[in-house]
């Protein structure tokens, strides 16, 4: 790509910046490109910060795949940075033990592709190899509470228990819930921090995020994305690429200037 030249002393800031990036013709070109099935286009001159503000600009849903997991932890940092509505599917596997952190956020990502609710999935080989529940499986142990959706708090705690959550007075791990007069805490597998639900009656009143250290209420949020425990597996393998879509475009870095866009 051909250079944005920015002239003088005044400072830009990240939404000038994806203005100026987003009006670039050759964007433009590629855009046009990939409306076209089975499209290949190859991009050179991407440096740095510059690929993650040409993949918020593709308009597409993507699936990233980098060499390896800094590389993809790089990329992902970025495109949060620019705004982009990205997820990250890590590995789990760590030198035969689980990685915790890492299955939840695979979760989170996978939960979200299932809503249709993310753009740009980042990963790379070693995690598009392990497998994933089968998106019916997770459909299963999953459930949507929303504000002002009516739901007995009784009723909450027994579809709670069903989905394999366990009942504790404060919620510190995945898998728990705490019932404390109208306000319902859930730590679902699919989202690094709880949710705390506010009730007014049988009604939602508000959900918040909050932080388990302090117990402290965070982000105010419209929606919470339940998933409960693993059920029993159906014996069927699946993997991250039978949750995509026909639209994903699958990307992939040739080396650190270059990224190849492919039709999936």
């Amino acid at each position: 790509m051909q250079p944005i030249l920015i002239c003088g002393s005044a400072r830009v800031s990240i939404e000038e910046l994806k203005i100026l990036f987003g009006g670039h013709p050759e964007l433009a070109a590629v855009r046009k490109e990939l409306a076209h099935k089975h499209a290949h286009v190859l991009m050179a001159g991407l440096y740095a910060s510059a690929r993650a503000l040409a993949l918020a600009h593709m308009k597409a849903p993507l699936f990233v795949i980098f060499d390896n997991a800094e590389a993809a932890q790089y990329i992902y940092a970025d495109l949060k940075t620019v705004g982009a509505n990205a997820g990250f599917f890590p590995a789990a596997q760590r030198r035969r033990t689980i990685d915790d952190a890492a299955t939840l956020q695979r979760t989170e990502t996978l939960t979200a592709l299932v809503s249709e609710n993310v753009e740009i999935v980042v990963t790379y080989p070693e995690s598009i190899a392990e497998p994933v529940p089968a998106k019916e499986e997770l459909t299963s142990r999953s459930m949507t509470l929303k504000v002002n959706e009516e739901v007995q708090i009784s009723t909450l705690g027994e579809m709670l228990a069903d989905l394999g959550f366990e009942r504790v007075d404060f919620v510190f791990q995945p898998g728990q819930y705490a019932i404390r007069g109208s306000i319902v805490d859930i730590y679902s597998y699919s989202h690094d921090n709880p949710y705390r639900l506010d009730f007014f009656g049988d009604e939602i009143e508000s959900i918040r995020e909050f932080d388990i250290e302090d117990q402290l209420s965070k982000a105010k949020v419209e929606k919470a994305e339940i998933v409960g425990a693993k059920s029993q597996e159906s014996g069927v393998k699946s993997y991250i690429t039978d949750y995509l879509t026909e639209d994903f475009v699958w990307v992939s870095n040739r080396d650190v200037a270059v990224a190849l866009f492919q039709v999936h």
